[in-house]
This record gives C-alpha cells, structure tokens and sequence, in this order.
C-alpha cells in the first residue's frame, strides 16, 4: 500500500491552520473586550450600590429625626481630589467613604451644636486617620472641612497613599 505524498495535504493543512489561529486570535479578542465589559459594568455597579446606600442612610436619618432640627439626622462624605495628584479610583473611593461613614456615624442623633461650638474637638477625634489595607493599599484620610445644613452634615476630606518615609 502506497502512503499519499504529505504535498497534497499541504495547502488543506495551512488553510486548517489558519483558520484554527485566527480562531484563537478572535476567542482572545471577544475575550478582552468582555471583560473590560465586565470591569467597567462592576464599576458602574458599585457607584450605584455606594448612593443608594448614602439615600438609604439619608432617608433613615430624616424620618428618624424629623421633628428635630438641631439634631444630625445625615451624615455626607466627600472627597476632595486635587488637580497636580493622579485621581483616585471610583472603587477606592467608594470602600474609603464607607469606612469613614462607619467611623462618623456616631455623631447621628447628637446635637449639632456639637459639632458648631467646636469644631477642633471633632477634628481632633476623627480628623486624620489611616486605612489599612483598602484595596492591598493604605490610605491617610484626613478631614479638610465640614459645614452643616439643616441637620445635614458635609465633610470634605483629603486622601492620600500611606507612605511610612514621610
């Protein structure tokens, strides 16, 4: 029995191969720009999450303390960024303002003039302070200003990356 010369086979094979290549090459595209999808939609997704808990949070406050208007029925945490500084990640500054609303939160139901007649006083308690370990990073988050409206305050606070030379 005679074996077939591989020459007839040659161009089948390369075109099989190509097309085999190219449908790894295309698998790894269709790949990369799902998950990009993906990434960009978990971002969306956790902003979303992160104001429908600051609404859920401010919607309790209001009914809970709705008779009063000098108590602090809402605590509002913002993050102040400056232009020379590379910007912070939507995620981690979601996580910092979640852990400093957990640390601020025992100031709701306290009256405001606590918060009016000193200011110093909060600042000392809460105002610099490091987070360890908020994305496999650490994070000094300082407390820059806070005005009160209504019951409502606002803090506006500085974050930078822990750096232990300085």
């Amino acid at each position: 029995m005679r074996v077939p010369s591989i020459a007839r086979f040659l161009k089948y094979m390369q075109a099989i191969a190509l097309i085999v290549s190219g449908m790894i090459i295309g698998a790894a595209a269709h790949m990369i720009i799902y998950q990009h999808n993906m990434q960009e939609m978990f971002k969306i997704n956790e902003t979303i999450r992160q104001e429908n808990k600051d609404l859920l949070s401010k919607i309790e406050g209001l009914e809970k303390y709705k008779d009063s208007n000098t108590v602090i029925h809402s605590i509002i945490i913002k993050i102040h960024e400056d232009k020379d500084e590379k910007p912070l990640d939507d995620l981690i500054k979601n996580d910092i303002k979640n852990e400093v609303s957990e640390d601020l939160k025992v100031l709701k139901g306290k009256q405001v003039s606590i918060i009016y007649k000193d200011p110093d006083y909060v600042k000392q308690l809460y105002g610099r302070k490091t987070y360890i370990n908020v994305h496999e990073k650490d994070y000094v988050v300082e407390i820059q200003y806070m005005y009160i409206v209504y019951g409502e305050v606002t803090f506006w606070i500085s974050v930078e990356e822990f750096n232990p030379e300085s």
